[in-house]
């Protein structure tokens, strides 16, 4: 399904559920796939969500925040909004276990059980965290930027196409990638 799709199916919802003043717009976040803002009357649907996955789970996302909307953002994930989801027919659970998102820049693997543990932004220190489920000792993490070298050869490559070897531009295209 495209985004496009996706914001059309939600709205003619929204429509037949009697909430047509609500409005849907798409976002850019990377963990959350979607959100119900009452205040707002709009419903939010992450960009990346909807690349990545199915078209049966973007709709029972978008069923899970008209539920939302129907009995209000108060109720969270209780009994009255699991009541609502099975009455439109979504999945009653307060998260997508199985959705595709994409990854965090900074990565860490548990050198015993190999889970991977990724982060958007740069944690504050590098080490120090562990797998809670191999201890800190055998579960010790170490965070590493994936994109790093990846920028580096980039910029390496326009600084060379572009024959400087000027800082300035260097730090422009670090910026920019």
């Amino acid at each position: 399904m495209d985004k496009y799709d996706a914001v059309t199916l939600a709205r003619n919802l929204l429509a037949d559920y009697g909430l047509p003043s609500w409005d849907v717009r798409l976002n850019k976040n990377k963990r959350q796939l979607g959100v119900c803002k009452e205040s707002l009357k709009r419903i939010e649907l992450s960009e990346h969500y909807i690349a990545m996955n199915s078209s049966e789970k973007v709709i029972d996302t978008i069923l899970h925040e008209i539920a939302h909307a129907l009995v209000g953002v108060e109720h969270g994930h209780d009994a009255v909004w699991k009541e609502m989801c099975k009455k439109l027919g979504c999945n009653p659970n307060s998260c997508e276990n199985s959705a595709e998102m994409p990854e965090g820049d900074w990565r860490a693997d548990c050198p015993t059980c190999t889970k991977v543990f990724t982060r958007f932004r740069r944690p504050k220190t590098l080490s120090g965290f562990y797998c809670t489920e191999c201890g800190p000792v055998k579960g010790a993490l170490v965070f590493k930027n994936l994109r790093l070298k990846y920028k580096q050869r980039v910029v390496q490559a326009a600084a060379k196409h572009a024959g400087t070897k000027n800082e300035g531009t260097k730090q422009l295209m670090l910026k920019i990638f």
